[in-house]
């Protein structure tokens, strides 16, 4: 019950039990002090519904929290409003599909956000949105509307930094700030009512801004596509192989470099029933782990996990759980010999840099093989398209290992940045004539 009460989820309970082992060694009436600690549990347990139930009596006695929200924030009709979906939004797929339909706001979704790829509204990548600096983008928004954790992309977080405009956080629990936002109103876990009630209010917004936004994503994604399309075999080519294969209706991405690849790369062209992300403090630890228990959860055809090495380094263990997995889910490990993030970072300049980088020779397959376990190492383009379409109609776990050279995410990156650069430049005036 207290798990599905005012904040659902996980309970954890410290029960002592007679014996020095485990409660079966001892046989006949429990101990006086274990009856005192159920009794202890029970009235405790009585006092938190009574709360929640209490709580949830005043909340239906209260005004709309809504209603209260317009008396300091602008929520009417025709604004220049933006959705921010990140990773774990705390709503409904489907709730929150509607809610962006109906206020008719531009959706800059992370591809965490489970929002891609859905046949009802048109969620733009940050990335996409962003990438060029069009000049409605120097023009203010003036509603902000967000979802789930902060965005992953830094073009979308410099969009909501420049920008301090009237902000709505929605949150499954409370929170005092956000770095993002000087402040910000905060609705703690909206129900789907409350949602409609806000969508009412908003909708529709103003529809020149929506258009824009969509024009500016849809011709820099165009553009990024044919980028991809000439690039020889590397990580970026690799990954975007990857997330564009049909047949996997569960995708799980790892932390570092997984989610930004995501970010840029997951056009949510196949449609998922779940889409969940490994990040935090210790994001790398229990990917793997994590990734069987939400296949056998969700009852998925089949999962995709997309983890780099050093995740998949921090998780091997987990490989024995995987053999007794009897579902389709493929693991796809990227390796480029260490922490492929850090070479986006200044310190690749430093002289011990592949000390900092945790530089490897793992074998993945090798691990995969002596856990029992179906894998495949590929080095190019054809070999990794015949391991995603094996790995589809396997049932069990599988490991693909994709190998590429260690750089070569920051080598294809800069290629498709210097690129898309071009759309921020002034256009040059033709040679003899005068500019416009």
């Amino acid at each position: 019950e207290l798990g599905r009460g005012p904040n659902p989820g996980p309970i954890h309970l410290n029960v002592p039990l007679s014996g020095r082992f485990d409660a079966l060694e001892t046989k006949g009436e429990p101990s006086a002090g274990t009856r005192a600690v159920v009794a202890e549990l029970r009235e405790r347990t009585n006092a938190v519904l009574a709360e929640a139930a209490a709580l949830q009596a005043r909340q239906l006695a209260a005004p709309s929290r809504i209603a209260a929200l317009a008396t300091t924030l602008p929520l009417r009709r025709g604004l220049r409003g933006v959705i921010i979906a990140g990773p774990e939004c705390g709503v409904d797929v489907a709730v929150l599909e509607s809610f962006c339909a109906s206020t008719g706001y531009p959706v800059i979704a992370d591809a965490a956000s489970g929002l891609r790829g859905s046949t009802r509204i048109d969620a733009m990548s940050g990335y996409d949105a962003l990438v060029a600096r069009c000049a409605y983008t120097h023009v203010a928004p003036d509603f902000v509307i967000r979802f789930g954790h902060a965005p992953v992309m830094p073009c979308v977080q410099d969009y909501l930094l420049t920008y301090q405009v009237p902000t709505l956080k929605c949150s499954p629990v409370e929170v005092v700030g956000d770095y993002l936002h000087s402040k910000c109103s905060v609705l703690v876990a909206p129900t789907a009512n409350e949602l409609t009630e806000l969508a009412a209010r908003l909708g529709p917004g103003a529809p020149e801004w929506r258009e824009m936004w969509k024009t500016q994503a849809s011709g820099v994604r165009n553009l990024r596509n044919v980028l991809m399309d000439h690039l020889l075999w590397g990580e970026l080519s690799a990954v975007r192989a990857v997330f564009a294969h049909p047949g996997f209706d569960l995708l799980q991405i790892g932390n570092s470099m997984a989610v930004r690849h995501a970010d840029m790369m997951e056009d949510g062209k196949t449609r998922r029933s779940h889409v969940l992300s490994n990040r935090g403090v210790c994001g790398i630890d229990g990917t793997v782990g994590g990734f069987l228990g939400a296949a056998q959860a969700t009852g998925c055809e089949a999962g995709l996990l997309v983890l780099g090495d050093l995740a998949m380094l921090h998780d091997l263990p987990a490989l024995a759980t995987a053999q007794r997995h009897a579902g389709s889910a493929c693991i796809v490990v990227v390796n480029n010999e260490g922490g492929g993030i850090f070479d986006m970072l200044p310190m690749r300049s430093l002289a011990d840099f592949s000390a900092i980088r945790n530089s490897h020779e793992v074998d993945f397959c090798a691990i995969a093989a002596g856990f029992g376990l179906s894998n495949a190492c590929v080095k190019d383009a054809q070999s990794l398209q015949t391991a995603l379409d094996a790995a589809c109609q396997h049932q069990g776990v599988s490991l693909i290992e994709i190998k590429v050279k260690p750089d070569s995410a920051r080598e294809q990156v800069e290629v498709v940045h210097s690129t898309l650069a071009l759309l921020d430049a002034p256009l040059a005036p033709a040679s003899g004539g005068k500019a416009a």
